[in-house]
């Protein structure tokens, strides 16, 4: 029985101690030392005109050793569009930019507040 207990408390102690060296993102948690791509960013011109310009950035992102998100002065994305960039912005925010499930029961709650 003490084995057990041994055994229980080591596993939930690493498990603690694996929850604290993490950092969080979009309702996830990733490792020291993981990367994702922060949503797209635009600067745009005359959109849908002509004469449109329009650049789209993504910064990679690294949980750090102090369990923050840092920038690693890398991109993911660095796109400069001379038309469709519009659809292409959309088409992007869509794949880099975290959704988290629609929890109704607070949505609910806050409308009725």
């Amino acid at each position: 029985m003490k084995w057990i207990l041994a055994v229980a408390f080591v596993f939930s102690t690493s498990t603690a101690a694996l929850a604290e060296s993490a950092c969080d993102y979009a309702g996830q948690t990733y490792s020291i030392g993981a990367t994702v791509c922060e949503c797209p960013s635009l600067k745009a011109e005359n959109l849908n005109w002509q004469g449109e310009k329009g650049v789209i950035t993504s910064r990679r992102l690294v949980c750090g050793q102090e369990l923050i998100w840092e920038d690693t002065k890398t991109m993911c994305l660095d796109a400069q569009m001379a038309t469709g960039t519009e659809k292409t912005y959309s088409d992007l925010m869509n794949h880099y930019c975290p959704r988290l499930p629609v929890n109704f029961a607070e949505i609910q709650k806050a409308i009725s507040q």
